[in-house]
């Protein structure tokens, strides 16, 4: 049967297509066999009109329809499910995370034959859901223990969070706020990701208390900014040593200030560096016990 894409479903299957190198290497050689995207095949059809879109919903013939947007709440999707829904011998699957207010997760909640708001021209209009409806767990959105496993194996020393339930938000913001820069995120807010940030009071106390690193890979200048650039380096192996030569030009004590660091190495090679200052001095300085190394 015809599988149908429609919305923004689209334009991430277009994008996919355009970035096959990054993606495995079994599709590469699939789009080099078919010599056209692994993802559109005879029975993939991309919808691109309203006309294609009214013959599908006309159609007797049994289909799959891909369409966004996955809780109901715009796109294309409450047009095919205002059909959908109306026939006993359908099913209607939604994918991922539904927010409480939308109409995807009234529908979860309902029983057959029961009235679900769906968005239309008109505003909204109730639509009887006599198909099957299920869910399938397709979400990209992390958990908490996926999020805070994310930034422990990509370390940054600022976190947007941008989206999900108000209560869960809050209370993963006051747990990342002791090591990170958090900021929530609200419609149409501009956010300059290049922009200097302050490191939180509370990361610099816990790092006098007890000799915490930063967590971040970049030093602290006199006005608590982190200076941060980017630059190629030459590293040098001399015996158990390692050096670091950077280019001529960069004042290195301004940069990388003296004293012990903690070097992490990912994948026993150097797929990345990063150093992290101990900040011994400011745990000396409290009065605190020098950190073991």
């Amino acid at each position: 049967m015809p599988i149908y894409l429609d919305g923004l479903v689209r334009q991430v299957t277009d994008v996919l297509s355009e970035n096959l190198i990054h993606l495995p290497e079994s599709l590469q050689n699939l789009a080099q066999n078919l010599g056209h995207s692994p993802f559109y095949r005879e029975q993939v059809v991309k919808v691109s009109s309203n006309r294609q879109r009214q013959e599908i919903i006309n159609s007797p013939h049994p289909s799959i329809i891909l369409a966004s947007s996955g809780m109901l709440s715009g796109g294309v999707s409450p047009l095919y499910a205002r059909k959908i829904l109306g026939e006993s011998e359908s099913a209607l699957f939604l994918v991922g995370y539904q927010d409480a207010e939308s109409p995807g997760r009234r529908l979860l909640e309902l029983e057959r034959g029961g009235e679900v708001m769906l968005p239309s021209n008109e505003g909204f209009e109730p639509v009887t859901a006599l198909c099957y409806v299920s869910r399938y767990y397709l979400s990209a959105h992390a958990d908490r223990i996926g999020i805070l496993a994310h930034l422990s194996r990509h370390p940054s020393p600022r976190v947007y969070l941008m989206h999900g339930e108000g209560g869960a938000r809050e209370s993963l913001m006051a747990t990342l706020k002791k090591d990170y820069f958090v900021k929530p995120i609200r419609n149409e807010m501009w956010v300059d990701l290049l922009e200097e940030i302050t490191i939180p009071r509370l990361l610099e106390k816990q790092a006098g208390n007890g000799g915490n690193h930063t967590n971040i890979a970049a030093p602290l200048d006199q006005s608590g900014k982190i200076k941060r650039f980017r630059t190629d380096i030459d590293i040098v192996y001399r015996d158990d040593e390692v050096l670091l030569q950077l280019p001529e030009g960069i004042d290195v004590k301004g940069v990388i200030p003296e004293g012990r660091y903690r070097l992490t190495m990912t994948k026993s090679s150097f797929t990345r560096l990063e150093l992290r200052e101990l900040l011994e001095s400011q745990a000396q300085e409290s009065g605190q016990e020098e950190v073991d190394e």
